[in-house]
């Protein structure tokens, strides 16, 4: 079966009279000119591409009759599942034509069945099945590590498990089961890895950046439980990020560890604010911003960004409560609050728990925090699995 696509060539018609008057033999002709102008590239018809996308329809039809596609079909990631399996079968498709074919498109005429043997392709095709459907499968894999529909939930250090891991994923069918297995996977280590992240980003926002007088101001000291060294994160917040660079043209890009280290606050923030990632992605906002030039007072969800050439970065918490439950829960980590602290009464403490109460929050917090111990104590002990969504 052959396949013919009609194409459209424009062309022009010159008449050309008196075209044969020196001729030998006269006669009355009539000459036209014609130039056709051909386009530079046609769109060639693929057999087999199109054999296969009228049985992957049909297959697609007869799944649809039994079981009707669900309103998540339609999202980048189920489209990806069934390009990557149509490239797949595609492939599989041409390698076999392609073996089928070889005997009969050698380089010389072969004598005999010995020199035929040793008698080489004009074309060649070097992969093995199972070499092109392991480099298919990465593809996909690396595209998906990249795809913010995917990842955007997930802290960095998760993100760089992913990148690290992504060699080995080409031994793994890239299919729907598997991608949920894969999120479940996620979803088992994600509270682990935000708590990690939790305590990693308690000491960069205080200890580790509090070496100069610029930055003295990232941190409250207060006495803490059994020492005299403890401190807790202020409202207000400066990094030395250096996030922010300059092309020659004037335009500005944000620096992508910058970026990763804001949208982790975000994620820790929204963590212990239970909305578990709604709405749009701090990465979503800082690529806007920065498409739009914009370096001052970008405001993410739950804090206010203005970053600076000179290199630093000046953080703004939003919210009150969401930077309480974070000093709480990295001063707990580092043993700096008396034990049972927002679930015993302040006056149950002893002189030397009261003391440290006083120096962390004061009374009147203190008792606030005990009022609403489910938002300030329980919350990070009870986080729930993610769901995470994307198939």
């Amino acid at each position: 079966m052959r396949l013919y696509r009609r194409v459209e060539w424009g062309y022009k018609k010159t008449f050309l009279s008196g075209a044969f008057t020196n001729a030998e033999r006269q006669t009355d002709v009539e000459v036209v000119l014609i130039k056709v102008q051909c386009p530079e590239n046609v769109e060639r018809v693929s057999i087999l591409l199109d054999g296969l996308k009228r049985a992957e329809e049909q297959e697609e039809s007869r799944r649809e009759e039994k079981e009707p596609r669900s309103l998540m079909d339609s999202n980048p990631i189920r489209a990806a599942i069934s390009q990557c399996r149509l490239e797949q079968k595609l492939g599989l498709t041409l390698i076999a034509e392609y073996e089928a074919m070889k005997p009969h498109i050698l380089e010389h005429i072969p004598a005999d069945e010995e020199e035929k043997r040793y008698n080489e392709p004009l074309i060649k095709i070097d992969i093995k099945p199972n070499a092109y459907i392991q480099a298919i499968r990465k593809k996909y894999w690396v595209a998906l590590f990249h795809n913010p529909y995917f990842v955007d939930q997930l802290t960095s250090n998760l993100q760089r498990e992913l990148h690290e891991n992504v060699n080995e994923m080409r031994h793994y069918d890239f299919s729907e089961v598997n991608i949920l297995a894969l999120q479940a996977e996620l979803s088992r280590k994600l509270i682990a890895g935000v708590k990690a992240t939790m305590i990693e980003l308690f000491d960069e926002l205080s200890r580790k950046h509090h070496w100069c007088d610029e930055t003295s101001a990232n941190i409250h000291y207060f006495n803490g439980w059994k020492t005299n060294k403890a401190w807790k994160i202020n409202r207000k917040v400066i990094l030395p990020l250096y996030g922010l660079s300059t092309y020659s043209t004037g335009s500005v890009y944000f620096n992508h560890g910058a970026c990763h280290k804001l949208c982790d606050i975000e994620k820790c923030l929204d963590f212990l604010g239970g909305n578990r990632m709604t709405g749009v992605s701090a990465a979503a906002c800082l690529r806007h911003a920065e498409r739009c030039g914009r370096t001052k007072k970008i405001q993410l969800k739950h804090i206010q960004v203005t970053l600076y050439k000179k290199g630093t970065v000046h953080i703004e918490f939003q919210n009150q409560d969401l930077l309480d439950q974070l000093n709480i829960f990295g001063c707990q980590q580092k043993n700096w609050l008396p034990p049972g602290y927002g679930k015993t009464a302040y006056e149950d403490f002893d002189e030397e728990a009261r003391s440290v109460v006083d120096s962390f929050q004061g009374e009147t917090a203190y008792r606030e925090t005990c009022r609403r111990q489910d938002l300030f104590i329980n919350r990070v002990e009870s986080m729930p699995l993610l769901a995470l969504t994307g198939v």
